[in-house]
This record gives structure tokens, sequence and C-alpha cells, in this order.
């Protein structure tokens, strides 16, 4: 494949993710917010054919710039920078692959599969544009990017630490049961949004949700 088509499927396929990911953004608006919310919970909405077919296409896009890189002699074949990418790819499939847990139904091991894929993939690519553009003069800004990266999802990582610690509930590897299963193979979808009394306590936190209490647990004698 020429360069310049490698180029241009790796924009298309880039611009691609941005559009429609994007129009998530503002078509949950009210519903999903950014700022404590994965972007993965689209893929469980009505929509999320559009998330799937965004992250599909980042991860085509990535292969054909990796495919330019190397055809120009930019990165070496094999190497780690080249292995990098191709783990980043390979995680945003498999985030479409299994999704993100939906706790109105409860944790699988397809939901801690693309937990840890994600982050494998957000580590795997900002190291791999380190690597690459090692020594390269006029490579800045790709670098500042690639460690403005690694500093988001540390600070991420350390929040979610801290919150741990402070006695929330943490499920980064939960997991009570079952097998994988590929999205397609799933027999319904999140449509309204999890119940709350399935959601662990930090995302009630986190939504503004207050627990039903125990009707067991009520004080009668305050009736």
């Amino acid at each position: 494949m020429p360069v310049r088509a490698s180029v241009a499927i790796g924009l298309v396929g880039t611009a691609l993710a941005v559009v429609l990911v994007g129009s998530l953004h503002v078509l949950y608006a009210g519903d999903v917010d950014p700022v404590r919310r994965t972007i993965s919970e689209y893929a469980l909405r009505d929509l999320g054919w559009m998330f799937d077919t965004g992250v599909l296409g980042l991860a085509a896009g990535s292969v054909a710039v990796l495919i330019a890189l190397v055809r120009a002699g930019l990165v070496r074949w094999p190497s780690f920078a080249a292995v990098g990418m191709l783990v980043w790819a390979a995680g945003m499939v498999a985030v479409v692959v299994f999704e993100k847990t939906n706790w109105a139904v409860g944790p699988s091991v397809g939901g801690v599969i693309h937990r840890y894929a994600s982050l494998v993939a957000f580590f795997a690519l900002p190291v791999a544009t380190l690597v690459a553009t090692r020594g390269r003069e006029g490579a800045a800004w790709p670098r500042w990017l690639a460690i403005a990266a690694l500093a988001w999802l540390g600070a991420i990582l350390s929040g979610r630490s801290a919150v741990c610690r402070g006695g929330s509930s943490c499920r980064w590897g939960s997991w009570n049961g079952g097998w994988p299963s590929p999205r397609w193979a799933s027999s319904s979808r999140w449509r309204s949004g999890p119940s709350p009394e399935r959601l662990p306590p930090d995302e009630m936190h986190m939504s503004g949700i207050s627990p039903r209490p125990n009707p067991a647990e009520v004080d009668l004698s305050a009736r």
C-alpha cells in the first residue's frame, strides 16, 4: 500500500472516530457525564453502534498510519514503537468486542477484559510515540502530547486509588462469574441506564443517586 494511501486511510479513520464519538457527547449531553463517566458507556446505549464504529475506525486508521510510518522509514519493523502501536490498535478492538461492565446486570469477566484492554492501550500509544520520536528533529509536539497523555492517565489512576483508599467500593478487576461475551452475542443492551441498586456505592455517589434503604433496616419506631 502506498504511503499516501495509508496516510489517507489513517486520517479518515481518525476523523470518523472524532465525528461519531463527538456526536455522542452532544446526543447524550444530559444523560452521560463525560467527565465522571468513561466514553465506553455510550456503547451500552441505543446508539452504541456509533461508538463501536468510531473505535474500530480509529483502530484501522492507527494500523494504516503504522504502515505509512514503516514504509516511509520513520519506524522500523519490528521495533518496540511498532509493536506498541499494534498493541494500541488491538486494545481498541478488544474494547469493542468486550463491552464495558453493565452494572444493571452485574460484573463479568468481559467487563474486566474491557477495562484492562483500555488501560494497556492508553499506555501503549504514548510510550510508542515517545520511542518512535526519540532523537528526531521536528517531533517536539508529538512527544509533548505523549507526555501529557501519560500524565493524564496517571492522574486518573491516582484519583481512582484515592477513592479506593477512602473506603469506596473498587471494582477494577471484580468478577463474580460468567465467561467473556462478545458484544454481538449479548441478548440485551442497557437502554435506560443502570438500576441504582446494582451500582457500586462510589458510582452512586458520582451519579448523584442515593441508595434505597433496606426495608429490614428501617426504624419502625420513627413511624
